[in-house]
């Protein structure tokens, strides 16, 4: 699956989701939100986050040439963001919660620590195969 493909399977996806938004509001200070940098919600965030992927981008990415939307969900540095995707996906709400309080529990945890937590418990090939199974089900009900 490509960046651009993630994208299109992201925006039929639903908004706010209430462990994202949990972590989000834990991790709050941490990740220096300010009223102006903050995302209406991580859909927004993951969309916007795509849209720049294969230029410098905000943060100056070397590697601009990513084609596979692994890279992509393993290189999120932001938990709430991450945690979104499988939520979104309905992966199972045990798996969430797991990722959840794996993620939130240790308050001096780096951010890419409580990531890796978070991609230990769900990891892409379960994303990957949600989005799949998400797409395939909605093209079916469609009448493809």
């Amino acid at each position: 699956m490509t960046p651009p493909q993630l994208a299109n399977h992201i925006k039929k996806l639903g908004g706010s989701c209430k462990f994202s938004d949990g972590l989000l509001f834990i991790l709050r200070d941490k990740l220096k939100l300010m009223d102006e940098e903050a995302h209406e919600d991580q859909q927004q965030h993951w969309l916007r986050w795509l849209k720049s992927y294969n230029t410098s981008g905000y943060y100056g990415r070397k590697n601009v040439n990513v084609i596979d939307a692994k890279v992509v969900y393993n290189r999120i540095v932001c938990p709430p963001m991450l945690l979104w995707l499988p939520e979104a996906l309905r992966v199972s709400k045990p798996l969430i919660t797991k990722a959840f309080i794996a993620s939130s529990v240790e308050s001096k945890m780096a951010l890419a620590a409580r990531c890796k937590a978070i991609r230990k418990i769900i990891p892409w090939e379960k994303v990957e195969e949600k989005l799949l199974e998400t797409g395939t089900a909605k093209a079916k009900r469609a009448g493809a």
